[in-house]
């Protein structure tokens, strides 16, 4: 695979990721704050870690609104992510590199604009500002329906697909079409671009992220009860296939191999003939038959796994890209443990959700 970059362009770059790495709330400090007591005590321990909130439980104000806790917290993991995208745009000598990182929070934004102004409401959902583009155009592209500035702005596949998400909401009301066919679109759009700039560890990157995603489908389809499953339906729903091909979830979807339990057994048990044999260990560490929580936590935990890989890279893009990932790991576990913490759960019980760390 040719490299379109210098890795030696990295040297400088690098040096300073790696100092920015020693702010992350990683795995550490997560369970200190998931052993705090109360949800005043986590909040306070959280502003040791430059998180301040106005609306937070206090000792003297224990109870207050979570719905407004929670707004104000994800305000300001926004605003993290937001930095942590604004500081590799700003060290790397080809910021374009990682824009398929950020082609996730485009199709975000467009599927949550275009689902709303289908329905003639407004945007239900937080619109992210480090898409490649704008939210602001974002929103004029979906609610517009834009096709001719969607070319010019979107990567192809997700520009291309607009009108065909539009076309099929119009036809079934489902919004379900909005999202897979965007989805899709945007996975093909990130795998084609870490495959033109030639770095292996980000092409990596997305194909373990597909295999996951198309993983993780076949085996809520086969939880599925009262519906009818197929692999027709997996077929019209999952991703374009990376490492794993089609045909490895077909045997999944045959009901004359068992019923679906036993099938899901077989799908996970075909994973140690496999590049993910360590994910098929990983899942097979569970008691009897795990909640789809668990098994969620395993892919994620698995990804984090190859994320961390880029740590032992001197210089190069890849530590660079591995940094956006990790504030992104980090913020879904600071998610977690204000969740639980205001929630009242033990400190164990929020500990088995937390997600593995970059540091």
């Amino acid at each position: 695979m040719k490299k379109n970059y210098k890795a030696e362009d990295y040297i400088y770059s690098c040096a300073r990721v790696r100092t920015l790495e020693n702010s992350i709330v990683g795995a550490e400090r997560c369970a200190r704050l998931a052993e705090t007591k109360t949800a005043a005590e986590f909040f306070r321990a959280l502003e040791e870690h430059g998180i301040r909130l106005e609306a937070k439980p206090t000792e003297a104000m224990p109870h207050v609104s979570e719905v407004a806790v929670l707004a104000e917290l994800e305000n300001v993991l926004t605003g993290m992510l937001s930095g942590a995208f604004s500081a590799v745009a700003g060290m790397a000598p080809q910021p374009e590199l990682f824009n398929f990182l950020r082609y996730p929070y485009d199709c975000h934004n467009i599927k949550a604009v275009l689902k709303s102004s289908l329905r003639g409401t407004e945007p239900e959902r937080l619109l992210f500002p480090f898409g490649s583009i704008s939210a602001g155009d974002a929103v004029a592209i979906a609610s517009q329906r834009d096709f001719s500035l969607a070319e010019k702005l979107l990567p192809p596949n997700m520009a291309a697909a607009l009108a065909e998400a539009a076309e099929l909401y119009s036809k079934t009301g489902d919004p379900q079409f909005i999202d897979v066919t965007l989805d899709k679109a945007c996975f093909a759009d990130m795998a084609e671009t870490s495959k033109s700039f030639g770095c292996e560890f980000f092409v990596s990157l997305v194909e373990t992220k597909i295999d996951l995603a198309n993983l993780l489908l076949a085996i809520r389809l086969l939880r599925m009860r009262g519906v009818s499953i197929s692999f027709d339906l997996y077929r019209r729903m999952s991703l374009r296939a990376a490492r794993l091909s089609e045909e490895f979830f077909a045997p999944a979807f045959d009901v004359e191999a068992g019923n679906a339990f036993e099938r899901e057994q077989l799908l996970v048990a075909q994973l140690k003939n496999t590049q993910y044999e360590s994910l098929y260990e990983m899942l097979g560490s569970a008691q009897g038959y795990p909640p789809l929580s668990f098994i969620e936590k395993q892919c994620d935990d698995y990804f984090m796994q190859l994320v961390r890989s880029a740590q032992g890279v001197l210089y190069g893009p890849e530590p660079l890209g591995a940094y956006i990932i990790a504030r992104e790991y980090e913020t879904r576990n600071l998610r977690i443990l204000a969740a639980g913490k205001l929630a009242g759960q033990l400190s164990g019980t929020i500990k088995e959700r937390l997600r593995a760390s970059y540091v």
